[in-house]
């Protein structure tokens, strides 16, 4: 969990988005709000699971950031089983979700 610039907070995910990275990232985002932050990037490229604590997670981080007049991203995650948690829900359709490639995805 990083600070790149100010205003801007950017959380990295890889593996399980389960309860336990689900609390600190809720955590992570309140003391981001504390200090500042109204844009967040919550980075999933490397989760390859989330459950139901992680798609609130990355919901309080939609209207943390909602709520001081910023915006929250959800970079999608590669693995298919982790993005179709969010095509299930629907919340491909209320969040900011963006497609992160790498130069060898191209084609």
């Amino acid at each position: 969990m990083t600070r790149p610039a100010p205003g801007l907070a950017v959380i990295e995910v890889a593996g399980r988005f389960d309860a336990p990275v689900a609390l600190e990232v809720r955590r992570a985002i309140d003391t981001f709000a504390v200090g500042g932050v109204d844009t967040a990037v919550v980075d999933l490229t490397e989760a390859t699971f989330v459950d139901s604590a992680g798609l609130a997670a990355v919901v309080h981080a939609h209207r943390v950031c909602e709520s001081v007049g910023g915006t929250a991203v959800v970079c999608e995650p590669r693995s298919a089983d982790a993005r179709r948690v969010f095509e299930l829900t629907m919340l491909d359709r209320v969040l900011r979700m963006v497609a992160v490639r790498s130069a060898g995805d191209a084609g």
